[in-house]
């Protein structure tokens, strides 16, 4: 017994039991939240035919539990994408329909029934099958989803008395379950040295690039380059400063200045989707296009 109470039960000699195993059923009357085994206050305690049946009445029946949750995963979506690219992807759902385990040995069965279709959405993605076809021309983040229906979980699950159990039943309910996957439409920042600014597309993205949501990009200066400079797309000029720091954190002895706007094309694969890009040029001892004065890791804060 557990916690403070009593029990009372038929006596063997008036109840035709053997062994000292009362044959007759009998209430349980405890006290202050006391079980009996697994029986409560006021519960008819079955007869007694031996000690299993005794034992049994000992221990708690324990009940089927979730082994595996159910659940749906989307991919497919690239997770980054240059503005102005086409992108043409495949989403992939996996569909789990989770796990119930019996207490009595039975093998595990699945908590949902099989999926009665899919259904998916976002920019420029076909509903059925998932095939993603959009030009990406917006700075964003492209959300797609994926709901896929199911029918209600079948097939018999067990407690540890090996009787039929119902503890479950509510999680088997038909529904739907949700996923999504997403993609960062980003520009890029571009950077570089070399023997004069870049005066178009092709020669300011032959300098090395940098995803725009880098909050600092570096730059090796040299000490014999004329032409040191940074192109930032003229949409983000207010969330972007062209005030470089040294490796040092302390400001740049020489400031950056306003060289002029390319226009690059932007994506990939190339769809002559065009960027405007401002082109800032370092001021060298003797005025811009003079080599820089000293070697420096220049930090620009964006």
């Amino acid at each position: 017994m557990n916690g403070v109470g009593t029990v009372s039960y038929p006596q063997e000699e008036n109840n035709g039991g053997s062994g000292g195993f009362p044959t007759d059923a009998f209430p349980v009357s405890v006290a202050n939240g006391s079980t009996f085994g697994k029986y409560e206050n006021g519960d008819m305690v079955p007869a007694f035919q031996n000690v299993n049946e005794l034992l049994a009445a000992w221990r708690e029946t324990l009940l089927p539990f979730i082994k595996t949750n159910p659940s749906l995963s989307l991919t497919g979506a690239p997770s980054q994408v240059e503005i102005g690219t086409r992108i043409n992807a495949q989403l992939a759902r996996t569909f789990n329909r989770g796990l119930i385990k019996s207490r009595n040995g039975a093998a595990d069965i699945p908590l949902l029934g099989a999926s009665t279709g899919v259904i998916y959405s976002g920019p420029g993605v076909n509903v059925n099958t998932g095939l993603i076809n959009h030009l990406a021309g917006t700075r964003e983040t492209l959300t797609y989803q994926a709901v896929e229906s199911h029918a209600a979980g079948t097939g018999i699950y067990y407690d540890s008395a090996g009787a039929a159990a119902s503890n479950l039943n509510d999680d088997r309910e038909a529904g739907t379950l949700n996923a999504s996957d997403n993609t960062a439409v980003r520009y890029k920042i571009f950077r570089g040295t070399g023997t004069a600014y870049p005066a178009n597309s092709a020669e300011l993205r032959a300098g090395a690039e940098t995803w725009d949501n880098q909050s600092t990009v570096n730059l090796d200066t040299g000490t014999v380059h004329k032409f040191i400079w940074i192109a930032i797309p003229v949409a983000l000029e207010n969330a972007a400063s062209v005030n470089a720091t040294d490796t040092s954190n302390a400001n740049a002895t020489v400031p950056y200045q306003k060289i002029g706007v390319v226009s690059v094309v932007c994506g990939t694969p190339a769809e002559n989707f065009t960027v405007d890009y401002n082109v800032y040029g370092i001021n060298g001892a003797s005025g811009l296009g003079s080599p820089y004065p000293v070697a420096a890791n220049h930090r620009f804060n964006l």
